[in-house]
């Protein structure tokens, strides 16, 4: 998933009117925690995520899933403990549907530095 085209379209997302930021959001010597609801109420934020991700292409987003995906396998991966290595294994479907879609819709097969199992990826060349 390309996070850069993600983060142009959320650019150049036009803003609702009714945005106003807080005047802590311009000062990066603020206090206290700054947050995205200090630039836009949910609302507004839920229009823009709409836009950014109405634009985005459907491929795109099964990309981005698949990568999530392994990022979670593969954190449960790292930890050697019977509990996490049993949500990886849970996840594997998951990532293998997901594999299926991208190849479906004309993807390429993901690549990353993940810790999957040998059992986890589908026949790409088949």
């Amino acid at each position: 998933m390309n996070y850069k085209k993600i983060a142009e379209r959320f650019c150049a997302t036009r803003l609702p009117q009714t945005v106003c930021a807080d005047t802590c959001a311009s000062d990066p010597a603020y206090k206290y925690h700054r947050s995205g609801t200090n630039l836009l109420t949910v609302a507004e934020a839920e229009k823009v995520m709409a836009d950014v991700l109405g634009a985005t292409p459907y491929l795109e987003i099964l990309q981005l899933a698949w990568h999530q995906t392994a990022s979670l396998i593969s954190f449960h991966h790292a930890d050697d403990s019977g509990k996490e290595w049993g949500k990886a294994n849970a996840l594997k479907p998951l990532l293998k549907e997901l594999e299926t879609q991208i190849k479906a819709y004309g993807g390429e097969q993901p690549k990353g530095e993940y810790l999957l199992g040998a059992d986890c990826r589908i026949a790409w060349s088949a």
